[in-house]
């Protein structure tokens, strides 16, 4: 299975994007054998960045790629300015791009497919959609199978639920990453996924690599490190990667 890493967003004591901290962290889990970086998601705080600092990270991210992919997500609350980005990414040679559906508002299922076809006409690389329960517009298995007949690629799917997402990888089979860090290592029962996209990976790359591949013992060693590891703002805080408000 493949390793993603939804990246984190490091800042300094001015609550600016430190461009140094993220080419020695791309550094340190490429090092670690990831397979590849997931720029600017939930992880990365996308929703407190400017949409050119999105567009500076995934430049930096795309630079010091150690030859793995990169697959930025490029939500914006304008589908017109979320179909730039994603222009900017593909010129950059990102390997695709992702994002969530729109966001807090209840829309309903053609309006999400629009949302993801406005995206999907505006690039030729994959673009891949991204549920997770804070969206309030969840990706039921039936409007997976019709945004995969609309030209969608892929998806993460954070909900964290082996059910949900062994039946989402059995309703198209190779196309869906897990999210939630308690399912590395259960291939299994998740059935025909194509990997797992990881906040746990920033820190503990290599760990998380043996226990994707189906190391025993490194599966067990990662429960204990997700049990002491915290949230965000604790694992920002042990990397040495400053917050940005509202976060602290």
């Amino acid at each position: 299975m493949r390793l993603i890493v939804a990246t984190l967003t490091p800042f300094d004591r001015t609550a600016q994007v430190d461009h140094g901290q993220v080419r020695e962290h791309l550094a340190f889990l490429a090092e670690g054998g990831v397979d590849g970086f997931a720029p600017t998601g939930t992880s990365g705080e996308f929703l407190y960045l400017s949409w050119a600092e999105r567009r500076a990270l995934h430049a930096t991210t795309l630079e010091n790629a150690h030859g793995r992919e990169v697959v930025p997500c490029v939500w914006d609350p304008s589908p017109g300015r979320a179909a730039e980005l994603a222009r900017a990414a593909e010129a950059d040679g990102a390997a695709a791009v992702f994002l969530p559906p729109p966001l807090y508002h209840v829309v309903g299922d053609e309006a999400v497919r629009r949302w993801y076809g406005a995206v999907r006409d505006a690039v030729a690389l994959p673009v891949w959609a991204y549920d997770h329960p804070r969206t309030h517009n969840p990706i039921s298995v039936a409007l997976w199978r019709q945004l995969v007949a609309d030209g969608v690629e892929a998806m993460k799917d954070s909900s964290g639920d082996p059910v949900r997402v062994s039946a989402l990888a059995d309703a198209c089979p190779g196309r869906v990453y897990a999210g939630g860090d308690h399912l590395q290592g259960r291939a299994v029962e998740l059935g025909p996924c194509l990997g797992h996209i990881s906040r746990q990976a920033n820190l503990t790359p290599a760990l998380c690599r043996r226990a994707v591949d189906g190391d025993a013992a490194a599966r067990e060693a990662l429960m204990v490190e997700l049990a002491r590891g915290g949230g965000l703002v604790a694992s920002k805080q042990r990397l040495g990667f400053g917050c940005r408000a509202p976060i602290a």
